[in-house]
């Protein structure tokens, strides 16, 4: 590590954190000043501004699209063409305006949309949104889970909280999936085509946007939001060895009343 930083202060580097939500990312990596020659930039993204204000000598905020880039984004995704035909504008719009002009939602709302070709199921699409609070990105997300079989929502609830964590390949995935009973090759294709999740170029990695993934885990903590070893999947390590003491807790308890029966019985 040390070698690395007297290199960076004797050349000009790009250095881009994306998604920091632990100072103590920042403190490894850029703790100090004089570990970079002058000239070079350091790119950081997060969602706490709190965590880099010691950080960085300025602070952008990320824009909303405007309203055509949203709308032929929106229409990219639903319709495979930049602008929306005469009979689907006015529901695009609509859509737009409800999404918030969000990218993300946008992308997986209009994937959604793809297959639909009846103004009828636009106008119910609508109706959705319009029962979504404004801007609840998880809400709207939410939407295209709903729409996916009983498999195909399983097996994205483990993406979301099992494989994208450890960083697996498509096709790894699929042997998993088929050693479970599931058809894994379909259903990738199917969570692919929504936008739910990507499959990486370079080395066909799995990958999710951490606002799909968490939705995906608040789908899952909420089928017990008090008691973890009720849910159906847990990936937190605090949770699993609090559920597993709790198991052995209980075996032992078992294992006590039995030998108290059985001798009560002799």
């Amino acid at each position: 590590i040390i070698s690395d930083h007297v290199k960076a202060r004797e050349n000009r580097v790009l250095l881009v954190l994306d998604d920091v939500d632990d100072v103590k990312q920042l403190d490894a990596l850029i703790g100090k000043r004089e570990w970079f020659y002058d000239g070079s930039r350091v790119i950081i993204t997060t969602r706490d501004t709190v965590l880099i204000k010691n950080h960085v000598n300025e602070l952008y905020e990320v824009e909303e699209l405007n309203f055509d880039e949203a709308l032929e984004l929106f229409s990219n995704h639903a319709l495979r063409r930049n602008k929306p035909p005469e009979n689907f504008l006015n529901l695009s719009k609509k859509i737009v305006s409800l999404t918030g002009r969000m990218p993300l939602a946008l992308e997986v709302f209009g994937s959604f949309l793809f297959d639909k070709r009846r103004v009828e199921e636009w106008e119910d699409a609508v109706e959705k949104l319009r029962q979504i609070r404004p801007k609840h990105l998880q809400d709207v997300l939410k939407i295209s889970y709903d729409a996916l079989d009983e498999e195909e929502k399983c097996i994205f609830l483990d993406m979301a909280c099992l494989f994208v964590q450890m960083g697996m390949k498509r096709d790894d995935v699929i042997d998993v999936l088929r050693g479970c009973g599931f058809r894994g090759e379909i259903a990738i294709t199917v969570l692919v085509q929504k936008c739910l999740i990507k499959i990486t170029d370079e080395d066909n990695t799995l990958w999710m946007h951490d606002q799909i993934r968490d939705m995906g885990r608040q789908i899952v903590v909420d089928e017990s939001i008090v008691d973890p070893g009720k849910r159906s999947r847990l990936w937190d390590r605090a949770e699993i060895m609090s559920v597993l003491k709790g198991h052995m807790v209980r075996i032992i308890k078992i294992a006590t009343y039995r030998e108290f029966d059985y001798n009560i019985h002799v």
